[in-house]
């Protein structure tokens, strides 16, 4: 996560759940504010990550100051997120998160598929036009409409490859 001194990202990051998914939150521009106001960002920031939920990798995220205009701090910034990455390679959790990333992928493309197949059935596109519009007169509850919908696929002349 990127922010800047003085923005009020500080705790904006937590509420909308940025903070959340960060391996390393970077201050950047340091070298162009205030000691107070970067110590005063650095500070919060500090705090603020104790309150967040455990990643995954069963760490909280660190925060670091760089400037790439001045090149402080970004030989560092390698340097942690080289680390983390090793980390999370000898202990397993970068395959474990390609092996759950596959799965939701493969997950993905079937329901694509299977929508696709729905959508180009023979007569489905008007089928499913009145089920929309009885669901939006409130005539059919939403799951109805669609369990007719997946009932009307399913024993109609759809022929999977």
């Amino acid at each position: 996560l990127l922010t800047i001194a003085g923005a009020g990202d500080e705790l904006q990051g937590i509420k909308r759940g940025i903070m959340e998914s960060a391996d390393v939150v970077v201050i950047t521009k340091s070298d162009s504010l205030e000691p107070k106001a970067l110590a005063a960002t650095r500070n919060a920031l500090r705090q603020a990550i104790p309150l967040l939920p455990m990643r995954e990798s069963g760490r909280r995220p660190e925060v670091v100051t760089t400037d790439g205009l001045a090149g402080t701090g970004i030989g560092t910034l390698w340097n942690l997120v080289h680390d983390l990455w090793t980390k999370d390679r000898t202990n397993g959790y970068l395959q474990t998160r390609r092996m759950q990333q596959n799965v939701r992928w493969m997950q993905q493309a079937v329901n694509a598929g299977l929508e696709s197949l729905l959508r180009e059935t023979p007569g489905m596109e008007v089928f499913m036009a009145n089920r929309m519009q009885q669901v939006r007169n409130g005539s059919i509850h939403a799951l109805q409409a669609a369990s007719t919908i997946l009932e009307c696929f399913r024993t109609g002349d759809a022929r999977l490859p």
